[in-house]
């Protein structure tokens, strides 16, 4: 199984989850390269035609030929890197692990108007950009499952979701500038993810309709390095399974590593990518 390993640029951290370093001015994100390696595959497709045929399809194809770009106008960089933005909260000041729901509104206003377009981690990692020439994809994180991530209300009977939190924010967003798309991966640990224990159904069910990913961030937020084989398969096997029970159909295939540490053993590294748990297998193809 080929490993991919993402270095993530961390703009809004929870406090007890040091992912990464802090930033010289929290009101801007800080951008920072991020290695990837995937796998390329190229396809041909043979067919035989007769003259008639081939006729037809010439005539077809000449009509519906797309516009030429000009690449030497629009010089796209495929075979650059791209930047992982990773959040954990939103709060009332911005910190190393936060930030205001201001700062987060101009942080996405800021990465559109330079040209930055979103897409999804697990496109990302399958090598499917199919961002528009002349733009650049750019993959949002969030970790821990914080409250401030997804919160909803009830009004007249109906589950609104608050538009301050995350989702809200992303959402609206969206509908704004439909062309930078609604995609965000949110990495959860065990427990009660987002809170409001009685709607945590609805809200990963939600994510996941509205096309966003939800994501394995262990179940109690350990240090990996600190556990034994069994621990590690625990705590990573058994948070995949409590989403993927609360989600039919729905497979956790990326992680987000606590601390961003993981174990020096390549056995225990190997574990951290792929192992087994309670008889059931899982396997992260992005880390």
């Amino acid at each position: 199984m080929k490993r991919i390993i993402i270095t993530a640029v961390c703009v809004s951290l929870l406090a007890f989850g040091g992912c990464g370093q802090k930033q010289e001015n929290p009101e801007v994100p800080q951008v920072e390269e991020t290695n990837v390696s995937t796998d390329n595959a190229d396809s041909s497709v043979v067919q035989i035609m007769d003259a008639e045929t081939e006729e037809v399809v010439a005539e077809v194809a000449q009509e519906e030929e797309a516009p030429i770009l000009d690449l030497e106008l629009v010089q796209p960089n495929e075979i650059g890197e791209v930047m992982v933005v990773m959040y954990h909260s939103l709060g009332e000041s911005n910190s190393a692990y936060v930030r205001t729901t201001e700062s987060f509104r101009a942080d996405l206003e800021r990465l559109y108007a330079m040209g930055f377009r979103a897409i999804s981690l697990e496109d990302y990692v399958n090598n499917n950009i199919t961002t528009p020439a002349g733009y650049t994809p750019v993959v949002l994180t969030f970790d821990d499952g914080h409250s401030s991530n997804f919160t909803v209300n009830e009004e007249n009977g109906e589950l609104v979701t608050d538009p301050d939190c995350v989702v809200g924010i992303l959402e609206a967003f969206y509908e704004a500038h439909p062309d930078f798309g609604l995609e965000a991966t949110f990495f959860l640990n065990g427990g009660t993810p987002f809170k409001q224990k009685e709607y945590v159904a609805y809200k990963l069910n939600y994510i996941v309709e509205k096309g966003m990913d939800l994501g394995n961030h262990s179940t109690g937020h350990e240090h990996l390095p600190q556990l034994n084989a069994a621990q590690i398969q625990k705590t990573l096997g058994g948070n995949i399974q409590a989403i993927e029970g609360i989600v039919p159909g729905y497979e956790v295939k990326t992680l987000a590593l606590p601390f961003g540490e993981r174990p020096k053993d390549d056995y225990l590294d190997s574990l951290v990518t792929a192992g087994e748990y309670e008889g059931v297998a899982y396997a992260h193809n992005a880390v």
